[in-house]
């Protein structure tokens, strides 16, 4: 960071709380997500409760995000809130990571290599579950899908792949089967979506990037209201669920074997949060971003 002339981050770095970047630096803030459903920051309902030392240092860090691009003028928004800082620190250049999902090559390796890395997946209906964190579940998480009705209750053509958030390192009550994989260890969520048919999920931004693929989402909010209280979302909507809200292990496997899926719904959400990702992103954004001379 002392010798860089571009600084790009990817979340919340507290040691920005104590940098003093030199006049021509740049920090750019990637974020990790291409949308929120969740909320975090300022907008986080128990930040109020930390203590003042540790709000200004949250400020700080967030006073050090220069430029920060976004997919739409939603995120803008939401930024703006939780980070408490102006529009001028946006660039409407889209998000970076959806490129991917615009590159027919990428998406077509990203196949092979799953397809190799995990034969069983071949000609089958893959079911994504991806689930977000809970607070008092960072290290471990009990899987709160009951995986025995689901093998019970879908035939061998269904595979189901479980996919915990990157903090979590272990799924408490994971029992394997040749249909069911525990997939933490693969570096790539993106290569997951594009094999996965259907993905479910909860209050995890994974949705913004999924709608780029125009496939059927569920989202199980078996925790809704203690979420809401606990983490916070930010609306309970189409824009935000663009799929069937439910809340047992049934009711999810009633809509995987329903064939319906609304489009049109996906579609609305897909261009809400992706008003600016259009598959040159990256482009966009070091053409804001760099010299000339440095490119």
């Amino acid at each position: 960071m002392a010798t860089s002339k571009y600084v790009f981050v990817d979340n919340y770095a507290g040691v920005l709380s104590v940098i003093k970047f030199r006049k021509e630096v740049k920090c750019i803030q990637l974020w990790h997500a291409a949308g929120a459903i969740k909320k975090f920051g300022w907008s986080d309902p128990e930040t109020s409760a930390r203590s003042e030392r540790a709000k200004l240092r949250f400020q700080q860090v967030y006073d050090r995000f220069q430029y920060i691009p976004v997919g739409s003028q939603q995120m803008a928004d939401i930024f703006s809130e939780s980070f408490h800082v102006d529009q001028s620190h946006f660039i409407y250049t889209g998000v970076p990571q959806t490129d991917f999902y615009f590159d027919p090559d990428a998406k077509e390796k990203a196949c092979t290599t799953l397809m190799d890395l995990y034969p069983v997946i071949a000609g089958k209906k893959v079911v994504l579950y991806a689930p977000t964190f809970r607070k008092n579940s960072l290290h471990s998480m009990k899987v709160q899908l009951d995986v025995k009705e689901i093998l019970d209750k879908l035939d061998d053509q269904h595979v189901l792949l479980i996919r915990l958030h990157p903090s979590i390192k272990e799924a408490t009550n994971f029992t394997e089967h040749p249909r069911v994989l525990l997939v933490n260890d693969y570096p790539h969520l993106s290569d997951l979506l594009i094999v996965s048919d259907i993905l479910i999920t909860d209050y995890s931004s994974i949705p913004v990037e999924f709608s780029l693929l125009g496939k059927k989402m569920i989202f199980f909010t078996y925790d809704l209201v203690d979420y809401g209280k606990t983490q916070g979302i930010w609306a309970e909507n189409s824009l935000y669920f663009p799929g069937p809200i439910v809340k047992t292990t049934s009711e999810v496997i009633e809509h995987i074997l329903d064939p319906e899926i609304d489009l049109e719904k996906i579609d609305q959400f897909r261009n809400h949060w992706n008003t600016y990702s259009t598959g040159q992103s990256t482009c966009q954004l070091l053409t804001v971003i760099y010299d000339p001379k440095d490119l």
